[in-house]
């Protein structure tokens, strides 16, 4: 299946990057699918092989932030893969399933035995979920949760159905007649299809809250974000801290946007970002 995948690969371009230290490096950037892109650092054959950030992006993320994102991984020596979902996913989520099943086989053949670093946004966060519910169930995929160490949660949506919704509708329209609109039509969708969507949104809650994974986390979120509630995202810190004893950070602004903490505060996201993924590749250095 995924040498399937790789096959159907659309574009692969070439260009030049300069990466931590003013170090000169290629990277070669391929479609390996609609929704997979993988930006690969070109390294010497005798070079140690980059460790993966799986990069999910919030709904209609345009394709400019991304790549600021990406940067940041790149510098700091990173192969990313980006994967991108859309509103079907969620709306129907059971189409989630082979989605998110299609990105763990390519992971399971193509990245087997590499750390992989998670950074998620908003509907991205939930395909995530999803993702690991598959490998929690399915045997085959299980050894992929050992690789994980260490994951990023941006604009995490919590808090209930309502701030789901408005999570489509701020990302399908900047008009607020329209999104107000949309919200009401979602509000209607969920209350029609329960039995297919909110049991499914429970499960996946439930595996998000209760069954993380066992490596450090970091949560940006803020008070402006009428799709995430401080008050939930604290209550998840404070579960996996006192009941798993994890690793958790968390940055909380007080105005940024959903999903946009990166534009707002360049720097300070870039910092904690840096500073937490060396929080996470010690233990790597100690295994080595």
């Amino acid at each position: 299946m995924a040498t399937r995948v790789i096959r159907s690969a659309t574009r692969v371009r070439i260009f030049n990057s300069m990466l931590a230290r003013g170090i000169s490096s290629s990277v070669t950037t391929t479609e390996i699918s609609p929704f997979m892109t993988l930006r690969k650092i070109d390294k010497d054959r005798n070079d140690k092989r980059s460790p993966l950030a799986l990069f999910m992006p919030w709904l209609n993320a345009p394709a400019k932030i991304v790549e600021r994102y990406c940067e940041i991984y790149r510098d700091n020596g990173f192969d990313t893969l980006t994967v991108a979902g859309n509103a079907k996913h969620f709306l129907l989520p059971k189409t989630a399933v082979p989605f998110v099943n299609e990105t763990i086989e390519y992971v399971k053949s193509e990245h087997h035995g590499t750390p992989i670093f998670v950074h998620s946004f908003s509907i991205g966060s939930f395909l995530y979920t999803v993702m690991r519910m598959e490998m929690l169930r399915r045997a085959e995929f299980r050894p992929l949760l050992a690789q994980i160490y260490g994951q990023v949660f941006d604009s995490v949506t919590a808090g209930g159905l309502e701030k789901m919704g408005r999570g489509i509708a701020v990302s399908v329209s900047g008009n607020y007649l329209v999104r107000k609109a949309i919200e009401s039509a979602a509000s209607a969708y969920f209350a029609a299809t329960k039995h297919v969507t909110v049991r499914f949104y429970d499960e996946s809650i439930d595996y998000f809250v209760d069954r993380p994974v066992n490596a450090p986390s970091l949560f940006f979120h803020s008070l402006a974000d009428p799709m995430c509630c401080p008050d939930t995202v604290n209550d998840i810190v404070s579960k996996w801290r006192n009941e798993f004893g994890l690793t958790v950070v968390q940055k909380c602004w007080p105005d940024s946007h959903h999903a946009a903490h990166f534009r707002k505060y360049p720097q300070e996201y870039r910092e904690l970002l840096e500073d937490f993924i060396r929080i996470c590749s010690e233990p790597l250095k100690t295994a080595k």
